[in-house]
């Protein structure tokens, strides 16, 4: 249902991780996602629960190559050749319970 507003894509979406010396290493979890990209200001709660600016909403389709999706908070969205990083996501559900979309605050 929501595939037909996919029009943008994600280059990469990629897991940050940092080893004991504090270096950060990234994995490309997904690449080439369609998504809707909205690009415009709105506050949002942060993971602490502090109120912050997102720059970008995002929203992905439930499923990528026949698996569902998932995204957490130190994931970095690579959009023409710009890197964004997750403040907040939710996953939205249809009247029927299952899984529609997942929606992704970035800045």
């Amino acid at each position: 249902m929501l595939t037909g507003l996919l029009n943008q894509e994600i280059t990469t979406i990629s897991s940050v991780a940092k080893d004991g010396y504090g270096r950060t290493t990234k994995t490309t979890v997904y690449s080439n996602v369609k998504c809707r990209w909205q690009e415009g200001f709105q506050e949002v709660l942060d993971k602490s629960g502090a109120q912050v600016l997102a720059k970008i909403e995002v929203w992905l389709p439930d499923k990528i190559d026949d698996e569902l999706v998932t995204v957490a908070i130190d994931y970095i969205f690579l959009y023409n050749s710009v890197e964004y990083k997750v403040i907040v996501f939710s996953n939205h559900y249809d009247i029927s319970g299952e899984r529609e979309f997942v929606k992704v605050y970035l800045r």
